[in-house]
């Protein structure tokens, strides 16, 4: 007798377990839509179209640079590409540029 009611409990325990893990990846699902929206180029460039051209203006004289300022350039680049990660995170706020508000 005790065998049937324990296993119908460790069957219980394994559905259950088997239904938090498809909500916890439906969560990871949504979560990783979201971040991808955010961060799609196109739309970064679209509410950012002052912006991204100085950076990449920048960029290419960074680039463009003599040998002698090599550690600047890498200071630059880092600095350049901080700006970036910091537009688009500024840029998207729920959906809604944060400019506007």
């Amino acid at each position: 007798m005790g065998q049937p009611n324990e296993t119908a409990k460790v069957d219980h325990e394994l559905a259950q377990a088997q239904q938090d893990l498809r909500e916890t990846l439906q969560q990871v699902h949504r979560k990783v839509e979201a971040v991808e929206a955010r961060l799609q180029p196109q739309l970064i460039m679209r509410r950012n179209p002052l912006v991204l051209p100085l950076i990449a203006g920048c960029l290419g004289f960074f680039a463009g640079g003599s040998s002698h300022l090599r550690p600047l350039r890498w200071i630059g680049l880092g600095a350049l590409l901080g700006a970036v990660a910091a537009a688009a995170a500024r840029s998207t706020d729920n959906g809604r540029n944060a400019n506007t508000v």
